[in-house]
């Protein structure tokens, strides 16, 4: 540092500094040194090079500051010193508008200001100058800046952010699998991820908020998941995108009406149309999340709200939630019953505090799916569906919800144990009238399965009590509507309080036989303790 002489200018138009000679001109320059000593030049001196298209100087000072940005990369909390210098020029802005000029990214090489390589040094350049402005390794950190060049930088960058978006978004191809199934996507896919991540958390630092749904980044961020085999990526999307959807619901008590309009945004456009088989491919991630056995139980829940709101697209859309459910696999119907094992999993495996924010965002999901159901969309899906839950002793998980709702007196989770009924009182009914119908679907799982958890259940609603006093009022009018549904729905199987089957009944009062396919079952705690904990641990998920 001693040998540098100030203020030198080695080139005309070029800027003054201390690390470069003025006879050996631009190829003299120690970019490290400008980087790290004069850090309030490196906009400038990426502006100078620009116009006079010195390409191998440009590339040498951005992998410069790259190298000094990233010691830096993955440390919570800290910044280059020269960070705030940095800021201040709005370095991460001209690094943005350089990426989104067009014509980057061609794939030949006529322009070396253009060309695929120069693109994708300078969008990872830009992803770690991004780094700094989110600032906490939370991604739910959306504390406020305190430093008033950080903030403007912020902001500035916000308004690039649409233009930036539809970049990446326009370039999506790279994130395509090569043939039906995953695949981990190429550099600059994972490098273009990270950046719109970027881009989404300092969003939520400037506006205290996640982005709307119908922003284009959280599309991407959804598409990438949908095909990334990146287990940490696929947290972050999840993530995110289910942050913009409580947001929304938040909003929904409101303005109901916008907020359905927001809804019907998030996947038709683009998300929908972004390539033929999207919806296939979209339906099998999901499949993958709920029922892989490795997947904690939050990426589950947050896996499932991508499920839910994808749902509820097909309210109208008859044809998107065929292709969804139709898939071409011979069980047809996979969703579902994914969603019922890893309610059952959640159960079995979480602790009862985490119950209620889990568990009923899995029901939520499967209600969706009955509702389209009963209303008679498809018969044959309508009977698939009851098959799973028949097979899968999924009325003990409605059960438990029954239970959980009238103790918490949550008149929603009432209502969403009566749809789940409603679907299967119609096949009930129907096995009982249509011979034909019958003797295609009928099974007696769904009767077995009821018969062991109704007396059991009734019970426990009627001698529920309030998880809160002060809600007795409500507990009580929440507790009549749920024995009315409970023994309305009894009674299709001749169960009554006092009936004369009341004792053949309880007799099933014993542990219960799990399905082989099925890993996960919920039963009532006298079937835990007498050792279907022990028959669950012993069976696997493949």
């Amino acid at each position: 540092m001693s040998n540098a002489s100030p203020h030198v200018i080695v080139a005309v138009g070029a800027p003054a500094t201390r690390f470069g000679q003025r006879a050996g001109g631009i190829s003299s320059m120690q970019w490290l040194m400008v980087v790290a000593h004069e850090p309030r030049k490196v906009v400038p001196w990426i502006h100078y090079l620009q116009r006079r298209r010195e390409n191998e100087s440009l590339q040498a000072l951005i992998s410069s500051l790259a190298r000094l940005m990233d010691q830096y990369h993955g440390v919570n909390g800290e910044r280059p010193p020269q960070w705030l210098a940095l800021a201040e020029t709005k370095l991460p802005c001209v690094l943005m508008d350089i990426v989104t000029a067009p014509g980057m990214f061609s794939p030949d090489d006529e322009d070396p200001f253009k060309d695929l390589n120069y693109s994708i040094q300078v969008l990872q350049s830009l992803v770690l100058a991004l780094y700094p402005v989110v600032g906490s390794a939370d991604i739910h950190d959306r504390s406020p800046f305190t430093d008033q060049r950080e903030r403007t930088c912020a902001s500035e960058l916000l308004s690039r952010m649409d233009e930036f978006i539809d970049m990446i978004w326009g370039q999506r191809a790279d994130v395509l699998p090569l043939e039906r199934g995953r695949h981990n996507p190429c550099e600059r896919a994972v490098i273009s991820f990270t950046a719109v991540f970027m881009m989404v958390r300092i969003y939520g630092r400037v506006h205290g908020k996640p982005p709307p749904v119908e922003c284009r980044a959280l599309h991407f961020l959804v598409y990438y998941w949908t095909y990334t085999a990146g287990y940490e990526d696929s947290v972050v999307a999840q993530i995110m995108f289910h942050s913009s959807v409580k947001e929304l619901m938040v909003k929904s008590h409101s303005n109901p009406d916008a907020a359905r309009a927001a809804i019907d945004v998030v996947f038709p456009h683009p998300l929908l149309s972004s390539h033929d088989n999207f919806v296939n491919d979209f339906t099998d991630k999901i499949w993958m999340v709920a029922h892989a056995e490795h997947y904690p139980a939050n990426d589950i829940t947050t896996a499932v709200s991508l499920c839910t709101y994808y749902l509820r697209l097909a309210d109208g859309r008859s044809d998107v939630f065929i292709r969804a459910t139709r898939d071409q696999e011979p069980a047809g119907l996979r969703l579902i019953p994914a969603l019922i094992i890893a309610c059952k999993r959640m159960l079995c495996s979480l602790p009862p505090e985490d119950h209620l924010k889990n568990s009923i965002f899995l029901l939520q999901g499967v209600q969706i799916f009955s509702v389209f159901l009963k209303d008679g969309l498809d018969h044959r899906l309508n009977a698939m569906f009851c098959l799973s839950a028949a097979q899968s002793n999924f009325i003990s998980v409605i059960a438990w919800a029954l239970v959980l709702g009238v103790r918490v007196a949550r008149k929603e989770f009432v209502g969403m144990v009566n749809n789940l009924l409603c679907v299967l009182s119609t096949y009930t009914r129907r096995v009982r009238m249509d011979p034909e119908y019958s003797a295609r679907w009928g099974q007696p799982h769904l009767r077995v399965t009821t018969k062991r958890i109704w007396y059991w259940t009734l019970r426990n609603i009627q001698t529920s009590s309030p998880a809160v006093p002060a809600a007795e009022p409500l507990h009580a009018q929440v507790k009549m509507e749920a024995l009315t549904i409970w023994k309305t729905y009894g009674a299709l199987f001749e169960l009554r309080e006092d009936g004369a089957n009341a004792n053949a009944a309880r007799e099933l009062d014993r542990p219960s036989v799990p399905n082989g396919s099925m890993a996960y079952w919920k039963f009532p705690k006298r079937d835990w303790e007498a050792g279907h904990r022990d028959i669950c641990k012993a069976l696997q998920v493949s």
